[in-house]
């Protein structure tokens, strides 16, 4: 997802700060990615340009590796269907395959199934839009930071909102690793039951160990 153009930069900066003008002014890089999932991030307009596309990538790169062996999914037909579309086709009997799963439920004990987006702002709307259907009283949650100078900053780097808005019946994830032998790691579901005490108090979940994916 990194810009060719701010490749370039990266390793261009890199020579110059270390005075070395070998790939990356020396450093030792792995680089890991999958170009055929999503394009690089660009402004509306801008023209986007993979890193495979740049000079810097053909003078820095003297080792392509890839990785074929799927350890996600053992389905092999639906292997062969997520290959396909990786690739941008998808046959007449594969759409009609996928086809026959429009009626099937997913979700489990009250959790739905996580829906992947690739932009914050379509997460929040959706978010919000599924926690004003709720009755009930909405909680807030909000953090306090030791540096408030660095709260805007903090606010764009990390995946946690400053502000946490629960009620009753709202769906959550966890957004770290609590307790790996419980199943509280980082993407766990649950559903929010209740609050600690009246009028607030911290949210008690259930089922936070089941982990559903759209």
């Amino acid at each position: 997802m990194v810009d060719g153009d701010f490749f370039q930069k990266l390793e261009a900066v890199a020579r110059a700060i270390r005075g070395n003008d070998k790939p990356f002014g020396g450093i030792q890089l792995i680089l890991c990615g999958d170009f055929l999932q999503l394009p690089p991030v660009t402004k509306p307009g801008e023209k986007r340009v993979f890193c495979f596309q740049t000079s810097a990538w053909e003078r820095c790169i003297d080792l392509n590796m890839e990785l074929t062996d799927v350890r996600r999914q053992n389905d092999q037909e639906f292997i062969n269907i997520l290959q396909s579309i990786r690739i941008g086709r998808c046959t007449e009997d594969m759409t009609d395959q996928l086809r026959l799963t429009e009626q099937n439920i997913v979700e489990k004990d009250g959790i739905k199934a996580t829906r992947l987006c690739t932009h914050c702002e379509d997460v929040d709307n959706i978010n919000s839009g599924h926690l004003n259907k709720l009755s009930g009283t909405a909680e807030v949650f909000q953090s306090v930071d030791s540096d408030p100078g660095l709260s805007k900053i903090l606010d764009s780097q990390t995946p946690v909102v400053s502000k946490l808005i629960l009620k009753v019946g709202a769906q959550v994830m966890l957004m770290k690793n609590l307790d790996v032998n419980k199943g509280l790691v980082n993407g766990a579901r649950g559903v929010v039951t209740g609050f600690k005490s009246v009028g607030g108090g911290a949210p008690v979940t259930e089922k936070l160990p089941q982990v559903w994916t759209e």
